[in-house]
């Protein structure tokens, strides 16, 4: 039985790590981009290339198949020299971005999954403490073990008048990532308000079914305030 409890808090933390090391990535990369692209200048043939490429998408298929470009090879190398050397610099770059920042890459979408699952694994440990302190029997364990991640937080959380209303936002990205359809990839996106409703929802979560379970441990609610104290020095 311990190795269950050790093993969804090794996964949790690994899932919660990455969630956060790949939305500093898609930031990073969005302060380099705009340091790449501001203030480059374009030519007449550029200018030319890009009436022709915004044409070309009118006819998908036929675009994707002729790859056309919508840059010259200049300017193409000249981009790839500014991004070197953003990429060199990309410490000193110190851009912030304001909470209605829209998201919306495949990062952005790779830290709703994993922030999702570390969530989502907390809940079914706690579901096994439960079981384990016979707050639950083993056939409604086996029971809810089986639902939905929703119908989880709903049933560990009831009479207990917590907001879920972030939580069920997290689930529905979660599910635009997990279910990649093209609506889906359209429609995605997420401001940085959002997250950190999310991530605040999420923490006060956590430090309620942490108080039952007095585990001796580095806490998951203590793990997100460290993740989040550090996203709003770097971003913020």
């Amino acid at each position: 039985m311990i190795p269950s409890f050790r093993n969804l808090k090794g996964a949790s933390s690994v899932y919660l790590e990455n969630s956060f090391k790949v939305l500093n990535e898609a930031l990073e990369n969005e302060s380099i981009d705009k340091t790449v692209y501001d203030n480059l200048e374009y030519s007449e043939e550029d200018l030319e290339l890009m009436r022709i490429y915004e044409e070309t998408k009118k006819k998908p298929i036929e675009h994707l198949r002729n790859g056309y470009s919508n840059i010259t090879n200049v300017t193409f190398i000249k981009i790839k020299e500014r991004r070197a050397l953003a990429i060199i610099n990309k410490e000193s770059l110190d851009l912030k971005f304001p909470l209605e920042h829209n998201m919306n890459d495949m990062k952005t979408l790779l830290h709703i999954t994993n922030f999702a699952l570390f969530f989502e694994t907390i809940i079914n440990r706690h579901l096994l403490f439960l079981k384990t302190t016979n707050k639950i029997d083993p056939f409604e364990y086996k029971h809810i073990e089986k639902s939905s991640v929703i119908n989880k937080i709903l049933f560990i959380t009831k009479g207990q008048n917590l907001s879920l209303n972030f939580i069920a936002k997290l689930f529905t990205l979660r599910n635009f990532a997990v279910h990649y359809t093209a609506d889906n990839a359209n429609n995605f996106g997420v401001t940085i308000e959002i997250l950190k409703s999310i991530w605040k929802q999420v923490r006060t979560i956590l430090i309620t079914l942490e108080k039952k379970e007095q585990f001796l441990e580095e806490k998951g609610s203590e793990m997100i305030q460290v993740y989040m104290e550090d996203f709003n020095e770097r971003w913020n």
